[in-house]
């Protein structure tokens, strides 16, 4: 008889109540408990910056907290950046976008995406400024209810990470 092998999930995230803001080391808590608000649909047009068209519409509707539900369409120069790497990779060609998922909030966003080449090689990374829609872009985004995401640096990733927070009244 096989026996899964698999590490449990971390628990650090989950000693105190759900929701809660501190941990119990003080630090910003990484887990929140919320409910599910609107979906907004959106198509973005040739010529559009897909990552710059996701900053505008959640500044347009004030998203404070939301994740990219479904993503389908296409892009002529794709700018991804890969793990580890300062700056993105251009590549210029027409590819498919086979996913597009990630979080949004009013400290930013964080998505990551991938492409389906015209001979069927796929490739992806965290989806940098300059991704230009080839032919449409189409996006469904589910807000989030009862908390916010803002994007803090972690000192021990050296990164702007999540962190996630009650909203308040």
């Amino acid at each position: 008889m096989l026996k899964n092998k698999r590490k449990s999930l971390p628990t650090r995230a989950l000693k105190k109540k759900d929701n809660d803001e501190r941990n119990q080391d003080g630090a910003e808590f990484r887990l929140g408990i919320a409910k599910p608000g609107r979906i907004i649909a959106v198509r973005f047009e040739p010529g559009d910056d897909l990552r710059e068209s996701l900053i505008e519409v959640a500044q347009r509707f004030k998203i404070k907290a939301g994740v990219i539900l479904s993503s389908a369409g296409s892009v002529s120069v794709a700018s991804l950046r890969f793990a580890n790497a300062q700056d993105p990779e251009i590549l210029e060609g027409n590819f498919e976008i086979l996913s597009l998922n990630g979080t949004i909030g009013a400290g930013g966003i964080h998505c990551h995406m991938t492409l389906g080449s015209d001979t069927g090689g796929v490739i992806g990374g965290h989806l940098s400024s300059g991704n230009i829609v080839y032919t449409t872009c189409e996006i469904c985004i589910l807000t989030i209810e009862g908390v916010h995401f803002n994007r803090e640096i972690d000192m021990r990733t050296g990164y702007k990470e999540m962190v996630i927070r009650k909203t308040r009244g």
